[in-house]
């Protein structure tokens, strides 16, 4: 009898409250597949079923919705998971798991729709792609005044991209520059650079999680992007040395005074590239160095190169508040480099 009522209490729980749970547990599996909203999602290359479920209006105004998505018991798929779910004309779709909710019962994944495949290039020069959420509403980055710097930073606005979290997204970097339009546009696509990237608040644990991209409009850049493919700086060369194992440890980095930023309308700000060989400078290293700006920048600035010591100066205009300029130093023989963006202010 004792262990009849042992096994009962197993299956039907040991309390008012668990043995509630279970039977809700129960009444909803049996019925999963009998809701108006059921239906088969591909997550992984597997039918996985599921009841899809709006969660807030797509509105002209205030752009796309949420929408949500529950599995069956026990079921869960990580934060930056992509979704592919049937539309109107029977064609899967990309979506993506932002976050999950945090019910007891029966936990809720939020959606939003993939609305661009973007592609770049990563460090080692191989193409990458992934769906993205490219936000229909902009965000306002406030302006500060920083007292102690005697600075004020001006608002501007900016375009979220949200990607999901891996090896590759967690490794864009700011200044990073995209492609992003219409395949079929006439002329240049307009190009995009991060101005800002969250890899923190919206991250659960490993790589369970959501990268966001605050990016901003920026120049087309005639000799690195390519519009066949939709990839911005497509043709900088990302080759490193083969097979090169050093039988001492070599680095690089880039030095200067106080903030990295560079002022308009003030002397030229230094930058120095130092060397270093198992932890001890070593000034007979040489640099080359390589400076990227965009165009709107390149007949502004002025810059010069003595060895390992680089010098710029930009004379003032308020159109280039906020814009970066990124320096490379690298010793190609040894297989190491440094960048470093350089984020051009008011210096007021």
């Amino acid at each position: 009898m004792f262990d009849q009522y042992r096994t009962r209490m197993a299956h039907r729980g040991s309390t008012v409250r668990e043995a509630n749970r279970m039977q809700s547990i129960k009444i909803m599996e049996n019925g999963f597949d009998y809701s108006q909203t059921y239906k088969q999602v591909m997550i992984n290359d597997e039918l996985v079923d599921a009841r899809f479920t709006s969660g807030s209006s797509t509105t002209v105004r205030g752009g796309m919705g949420n929408y949500e998505i529950m599995f069956r018991n026990g079921v869960y798929y990580p934060a930056g998971t992509y979704v592919f779910v049937k539309n109107a004309k029977d064609e899967y779709e990309p979506w993506i798991i932002m976050y999950i909710s945090d019910d007891h019962m029966f936990p809720r994944h939020i959606l939003r729709k993939c609305n661009y495949l973007l592609r770049w290039k990563n460090s080692l020069g191989n193409i990458v792609e992934r769906w993205v959420v490219f936000s229909d509403n902009q965000r306002l980055i406030n302006g500060e005044r920083n007292v102690d710097w005697n600075k004020l930073t001006l608002s501007s606005y900016a375009t979220v991209l949200f990607l999901p979290c891996d090896e590759e997204t967690i490794n864009i970097k700011m200044d990073q520059r995209f492609l992003i339009d219409h395949p079929d546009v006439e002329g240049n696509p307009e190009a995009w650079i991060v101005r800002n990237r969250n890899v923190n608040s919206k991250i659960f644990g490993g790589y369970d999680g959501i990268v966001e991209l605050s990016i901003a409009r920026h120049q087309f850049n005639h000799n690195t992007d390519d519009k066949e493919t939709m990839i911005a700086d497509y043709n900088i060369d990302y080759t490193h040395p083969d097979d090169f194992t050093p039988d001492v440890n070599y680095d690089v980095r880039i030095t200067y005074n106080g903030k990295p930023e560079l002022k308009m309308d003030t002397p030229f700000k230094t930058y120095t590239a130092e060397f270093q060989v198992d932890g001890e400078v070593d000034d007979t290293i040489e640099a080359s160095w390589a400076v990227l700006m965009d165009e709107k920048l390149e007949d502004i600035v002025t810059y010069e190169i003595s060895g390992n010591v680089l010098k710029i100066k930009c004379p003032f205009d308020a159109l280039l508040i906020g814009r970066y300029i990124r320096i490379i130093a690298a010793n190609n023989d040894l297989g190491i480099s440094a960048e470093l963006p350089i984020k051009v202010v008011s210096a007021i």
